[in-house]
């Protein structure tokens, strides 16, 4: 089969443990493009909470952003975007309010968490990883007034969302799926990430596919988390990585190496090259 795009996530899969992308792995990106084939970048962050050196690699044409809120043509400046409408966003905004939770929601590509959150003591407390940690102080815009700031109205792409308590997050899922034009899903434990109905990341896929007119049999997918399992679920070639959970390992044609051992380069090794 030959190969026309290559859909990837990052955290977990292009972006080692330390969030990095190694020299190899853009090395193989510039050849996978070199053949004539899309490397697209597709991951629950928002547009500016992405690596730079992602963003501002010339071999990447295409994002998605937001788990597939957002398709960017970083050529043209073009943005395909499904986001919340406003009356939805403050209706979800105020039902996390019954729950112990902090979030992040992320609004015209950038990633915005309460200020007052943002501690040891808070991440503790609402038992959000070291992973998720590093990644929310060193990606984030802190906002001081967050009530008040999301209160004004706004488009959400997306809110991620961690909560202390385990039956609460049940809870909480089961309101949001009975409002019935919700997508959800999570990066880890503890979390749950909410978009508008039709941005998963499969869906984004697809539009992304049609407007390029590439057969989703000619698309590989690569993932390692739940919120990756829509875009496996429509590739041509699904790969899951070896530190993926066992749920996108069960749905992948094939388990590849590991986030740490250069994603990109197995994949053009072994289905571009």
């Amino acid at each position: 089969m030959a190969y026309k795009l290559i859909a990837s996530d990052l955290d977990g899969t292009l972006l080692s443990d330390n969030a990095e992308v190694t020299k190899e792995n853009f090395d193989a990106i510039k050849k996978i493009t070199d053949s004539g084939v899309l490397f697209v970048p597709v991951t629950g962050r928002a547009m500016y909470e992405m690596p730079r050196n992602v963003v501002e690699c010339n071999d990447i044409r295409y994002i998605v952003s937001s788990n597939g809120a957002v398709i960017y043509d970083k050529v043209t400046g073009e943005k395909m975007t499904h986001c919340f409408t406003v009356e939805r966003f403050r209706e979800i905004f105020q039902l996390l309010k019954n729950y112990q939770v902090t979030m992040t929601i992320h609004y015209d590509q950038k990633s915005i968490t309460p200020a007052d959150k943002v501690s040891d003591e808070a991440f503790d407390y609402y038992c959000v990883n070291d992973y998720y940690r590093k990644h929310i102080r060193t990606t984030n815009e802190m906002m001081d007034d967050f009530d008040a700031y999301f209160s004004q109205d706004r488009e959400a792409e997306m809110l991620s969302i961690f909560f202390r308590h385990e039956e609460e997050l049940q809870e909480c899922y089961k309101a949001l799926e009975a409002m019935g034009d919700v997508d959800i899903t999570a990066s880890t434990k503890g979390n749950l990430e909410i978009i508008r109905k039709g941005a998963l990341k499969g869906a984004a896929l697809i539009k992304l596919a049609n407007k390029l007119s590439i057969p989703l049999s000619e698309v590989i997918a690569v993932g390692d988390s739940r919120n990756d399992l829509s875009m496996l679920n429509e590739a041509g070639l699904a790969l899951a990585t070896s530190n993926a959970l066992d749920v996108l390992k069960d749905a992948s044609d094939a388990v590849i190496c590991s986030n740490n051992e250069n994603i990109a380069v197995h994949i053009y090794e072994n289905y571009i090259k």
